[in-house]
């Protein structure tokens, strides 16, 4: 059974491109409405039950860090993948630490899209490579910092 993609994102050229990728995938299927602004994602949501939602974090009326915390509160089951143009670390961290399953920039390779959307659909999380590389590193620099503490 295919996987149900619902996208949030206000720019017509990414929805069209994404559309295009999806129709051409196996395992997914983009829901026929797309989300144009924040307020329109509750009642989007309750009438496609999708399994996840692609969100761009710069869609009108969302809210941001918070806006992913409630859509998680109110829809557990509901995997999503933020896809935006993320170039602070801090704040895709944030993301995946309030429940999103992944960050798919929107400068990666089209082929990411079907990786990101397989592998989040699988339960994991997708990160790219730099973000994933550069997550790892301050990670490691904070364990120096505790353990030279508790040194």
């Amino acid at each position: 059974m295919k996987k149900k993609i619902l996208v949030a994102d206000h720019h017509p050229i990414v929805v069209e491109g994404v559309t295009n990728v999806l129709n051409s995938c196996d395992n997914f299927t983009k829901i026929k409405k797309n989300v144009l602004d924040g307020k329109e994602l509750d009642n989007y949501i309750c009438l496609y039950y999708p399994d996840i939602l692609l969100l761009d974090m710069d869609l009108p009326n969302l809210g941001g860090v918070e806006g992913i915390r409630r859509i998680k509160k109110s829809y557990r089951f509901l995997k999503v993948l933020v896809f935006s143009v993320i170039k602070d670390n801090n704040i895709a961290l944030n993301y995946i630490r309030v429940g999103a399953s992944g960050i798919l920039c929107k400068t990666e390779e089209i082929k990411n899209i079907v990786f990101a959307l397989e592998r989040v659909s699988k339960g994991g999380i997708y990160l790219n490579e730099v973000l994933r590389k550069e997550l790892n590193q301050e990670h490691d620099e904070a364990s120096l910092d505790i353990n030279s503490i508790k040194s």
